[in-house]
């Protein structure tokens, strides 16, 4: 069924006070609209004793955990501190830290707060001189790069898999108040790791003569083994 929008309830409205028309007469006359009897009853009854179709201030359900200090405490507990990035907590953590309910948290969050919630990705972490040293290469492969040199070399690449405890990326969010992902900082988005730990390399080279093989390194204090499978 159709809610009873503003539109509707000052129509009906109109129909009751000017026209007189019963609750089965508007039934019948607006069936496209798919209004509700039992809520048609209830407003032509208002509308009888007080001639208003307006809501009571303070009517309806009180919002019992939904208070202005409850709100207050879950927006210091699931924002990140003022430049202290991951100082935010989960609604779980604000769940123990404050006894409200679960619930209570996600509707304080989504509804009172505004706030959209967003999944942190894992990246490498680099220094000041890696990040100059990769900018560095860019810029002297884009100054000597030509049509024909292109051609004619190989790209290579490696890649390390480490061997980590996973993440759950469905549970690592953080909640802001934002209107969309680009407005916030990177360092509440992006989770470094560590690199150097017990891994798998991946290397292979492609070229437009076509591609190398695939080589498998495993890694680590005790391990030497070296496993070569070609690509098709």
């Amino acid at each position: 069924m159709a809610p009873l929008t503003a539109e509707n309830r000052l129509l009906i409205k109109v129909l009751r006070t000017e026209k007189g028309w019963t609750v089965d007469r508007m039934i019948s006359e607006f069936s496209l609209r798919q209004w509700k009897r039992r809520a048609l009853y209830d407003l032509v009854k208002k509308i009888d004793s007080t001639g208003s179709v307006e809501r009571l201030p303070g009517s309806g359900r009180p919002h019992l955990a939904r208070t202005d200090s409850n709100i207050q405490l879950v927006s210091d507990f699931i924002c990140s501190q003022e430049g202290q990035a991951g100082t935010s907590k989960s609604p779980r953590e604000i769940v123990i830290e404050t006894g409200l309910s679960r619930s209570s948290v996600v509707r304080i969050a989504k509804n009172d707060l505004q706030l959209k919630v967003f999944r942190c990705r894992e990246v490498q972490s680099l220094t000041a001189a890696d990040r100059l040293k990769r900018l560095n290469a860019c810029k002297r492969l884009k100054k000597h790069m030509t049509q024909n040199k292109i051609s004619r070399t190989w790209f290579s690449d490696e890649n390390i898999f480490t061997v980590e405890t996973p993440s759950n990326g469905q549970n690592d969010r953080v909640y802001a108040n934002v209107k969309a992902k680009r407005d916030m900082p990177p360092s509440r988005l992006l989770k470094p790791r560590l690199h150097f730990t017990k891994s798998v390399m991946v290397s292979v080279a492609v070229s437009k003569l076509g591609k190398h093989l695939l080589s498998l390194s495993s890694l680590g204090p005790k391990s030497t083994a070296h496993i070569t499978v070609t690509m098709f």
